[in-house]
């Protein structure tokens, strides 16, 4: 019997915990380039339209569009952590409004630290 009450209760505070991604459009703003071998840092910082990746968040859905590339669906994202999701490569971390995010984005050869300004959808 008390096995049975632990996995409903497992089940009802996953549920509680589990959260919906607000739709949203979020724009970078700094982006730091760390060399994994090296730890030799590069940092980009602008505000213009023509050098920034946006990531449109739509129904759990992250699509990236850059000035080198059109919007593509990269992943889903999964809460792993409150206000902390993932999808593929990257783990994004909102603050408690969604207005701002930290990214991050690591491979072989590369570890990529994004900054972002959000802009929540309303309907």
């Amino acid at each position: 019997m008390k096995k049975i009450f632990f996995a409903i209760l497992l089940t009802a505070y996953g549920n509680i915990y589990a959260q919906k991604i607000p739709n949203m459009l979020c724009h970078q703003q700094i982006v730091i380039n760390i060399n994994p071998k090296t730890f030799a840092i590069k940092k980009t910082e602008t505000d213009d339209i023509k050098e920034i990746d946006l990531y449109r968040i739509v129904n759990d859905e992250l699509f990236i569009s850059s000035p080198s590339r059109s919007e593509y669906r990269y992943n889903k994202l999964t809460e792993i952590e409150k206000l902390r999701f993932y999808g593929g490569h990257k783990t994004i971390l909102f603050d408690k409004d969604y207005k701002s995010a930290i990214s991050t984005h690591t491979y072989d050869d590369e570890i990529r630290v994004i900054k972002f300004r959000c802009l929540i959808n309303q309907k």
